[in-house]
């Protein structure tokens, strides 16, 4: 899992089984910037990183693994 900036802004992405880059969630809808980071695995639970919401501010996001 990654943070890459397209027109979706700042978002997590990760790359699937064909190498292609994958939108995870638009957390900060349009060209806002989540700026996700502080990625951390769980195996069998899922993926944990800190991103900016534009409600609730700095907040842990979970997201299932790929």
């Amino acid at each position: 899992m990654f943070a890459a900036s397209t027109a979706a802004g700042r978002e997590p992405w990760y790359f699937s089984g064909a190498g292609t880059p994958v939108l995870v969630e638009d957390i900060n809808p349009g060209a806002g910037n989540s700026t996700p980071r502080d990625f951390v695995a769980v195996i069998g639970v899922g993926i944990f990183f800190a991103a900016d919401d534009p409600v609730a501010g700095i907040e842990l996001i979970k997201v299932p693994l790929p």
